[in-house]
């Protein structure tokens, strides 16, 4: 199976760009699927990130 970039390759390239070029180098982003499908997309971008660890939320930031 094939990886589709095209359907969403210019937000793909904008997230990329924007968290590379974070000067405080905290920024994220997570790619995922659309649907059950071959169709890579942006899943969700953000600064903040809580890690869920054996004790519950672990805020990492």
């Amino acid at each position: 199976m094939t990886l589709n970039y095209h359907a969403h390759g210019k937000q793909i390239e904008e997230s990329y760009r924007r968290v590379s070029d974070d000067s405080e180098g905290d920024k994220w982003v997570i790619y995922d699927y659309e649907g059950n499908s071959n169709t890579l997309r942006v899943g969700e971008e953000g600064r903040e990130f809580y890690f869920v660890g054996y004790y519950g939320p672990i805020h990492l930031n």
